[in-house]
């Protein structure tokens, strides 16, 4: 994907200490986290969360003192710890997130093959109604988190790939629930399913799940994939 959209491989954030069991170790991802009602400004969280591979911006979507904490890309293995030291440093909780909040899920796709992405579409296209209903809070119904079965994206998806990736992400919408558009800029699919929380359990199994796609992505012949889902 890289050699082909030109895009470079991410620059890994080199966590240390404990390493979670998850789905897909290996896999690089990284995390947006949308947050309102904060009590803090933004330079008392960067000195918290110093060290631990956060990054802290606005956005402009949010209302009051808000911040979007952003993950630098790290490795599923790694993110997990991260996350949790995360919610420990700034002390959030359900307070802190509204309608208004989500949390965006980038994974590293620059270097998967033009079928592993493929495969991909796939099974992210058969698994996005149980996907959703995972998620809950009616987020099949977010303006800014479309499912792909609601526009038809997923109907031609894996023919455009194959036939000209370049073009597919700049074709793309960025309000799909799985956004293709980062795949042009920095190499990654960005799952914009989940709601804002500090449901650590819960968005714990979302990374897992979204891993366990991209592990059997990796490893399933795109020729297998779709004589199973067939």
């Amino acid at each position: 994907i890289k050699e082909i959209l030109g895009v470079p491989s991410p620059q890994i954030f080199g966590a240390s200490g404990t390493v979670a069991v998850v789905t897909n170790p290996e896999l690089v991802m990284g995390v947006e986290i949308e947050t309102e009602n904060c009590r803090h400004g933004a330079g008392t969280y960067g000195d918290r969360l110093s060290g631990l591979g956060w990054q802290v911006t606005t956005d402009g979507s949010l209302r009051g003192v808000a911040f979007e904490f952003i993950s630098l890309p790290m490795k599923h293995k790694h993110l997990i710890p991260q996350l949790e030291a995360f919610y420990k440093v700034t002390g959030f909780t359900e307070d802190n997130y509204t309608d208004r909040c989500s949390i965006h899920v980038h994974v590293n796709c620059t270097d998967l093959t033009v079928d592993q992405l493929s495969s991909v579409a796939l099974i992210y296209s058969i698994f996005e109604e149980t996907l959703f209903s995972f998620v809950g809070n009616n987020r099949d119904s977010n303006i800014y988190c479309i499912p792909w079965n609601q526009c038809r994206y997923n109907t031609r998806i894996v023919n455009n790939i194959n036939r000209s990736l370049s073009v597919v992400p700049k074709q793309w919408q960025k309000y799909t629930a799985l956004n293709l558009v980062p795949l042009q800029s920095i190499g990654t699919v960005e799952f914009r399913h989940m709601h804002g929380s500090a449901n650590i359990p819960k968005i714990t199994t979302w990374l897992n799940l979204i891993g366990s796609i991209f592990q059997y992505a990796t490893r399933t012949e795109f020729a297998e994939v779709t004589t199973t889902i067939k």
